[in-house]
């Protein structure tokens, strides 16, 4: 489930387009790329039953996905598509912390 709520956030600030200069968005682009490479290492399955590694697991999806936030926070355009991208994510985190961690992390 991690996997899934950090990939999907990561691929919606991707395509909701980033700064208009070249080099920023150049800069912008290789940023996100590299959040998504660590997303998609993140594999909480792989801790089978270990409880405390499990919620260290999600407890990094979870940094992970606020570092894509202040990313895509500085990066995205200001256009209409900023506010419902940033929106989404703040969604999933909340998500991810009220539906994941504290249930299982508490």
């Amino acid at each position: 489930m991690i996997s899934r709520m950090l990939k999907v956030a990561v691929v919606a600030a991707a395509v909701s387009g980033f700064a208009g200069s070249a080099g920023l968005a150049d800069e912008c682009d290789d940023i996100t790329k590299a959040v998504r490479n660590l997303v998609d290492k993140i594999e909480p399955d792989k801790a089978k039953g270990n409880q405390p590694l499990t919620c260290a697991i999600y407890a990094e999806g979870l940094g992970m996905l606020k570092l894509l936030r202040v990313v895509s926070g500085e990066c995205l355009e200001e256009d209409s598509k900023r506010a419902p991208a940033l929106a989404e994510l703040e969604r999933t985190i909340r998500s991810l912390q009220s539906q994941v961690i504290d249930r299982n992390c508490g």
